[in-house]
């Protein structure tokens, strides 16, 4: 059984959705009003104590690489810098980059 924790990160326009998962299951999700990235790093933090994670012992993983984030991803850099894109290109179309939800837009619209 795998017991190493996966935290995802769905950044949109003004939210942040985070879910945890662990063996294949979704241990806790919850959608977070984020406009700064001190914002964001406070919600990531407070998932990460709550569960007690620990560094080395989980994946951090973004849905997307988009431009618009990326203050986001260097802000966390400082604190844990291995984490990875769940898609392995960037999210580079003006039409994705405008939608509210864009790593969703490249599959709904």
């Amino acid at each position: 059984e795998d017991h190493r924790s996966q935290l995802y990160f769905h950044l949109q326009k003004g939210f942040l959705d985070l879910f945890l998962t662990q063996g294949g299951n979704v241990i806790f999700n919850n959608r977070f009003s984020v406009e700064t990235k001190d914002e964001f790093l406070y919600y990531t933090f407070f998932v990460v104590e709550q569960f007690k994670l620990e560094k080395g012992f989980f994946d951090l993983i973004f849905l997307g690489e988009i431009a618009e984030f990326e203050p986001y991803y260097s802000a966390l850099k400082r604190y844990h810098d291995d984490y990875v894109f769940y898609e392995e290109s960037p999210l580079n179309s003006d039409k994705i980059r405008q939608h509210p939800a864009p790593f969703l837009a490249q599959y709904f619209s």
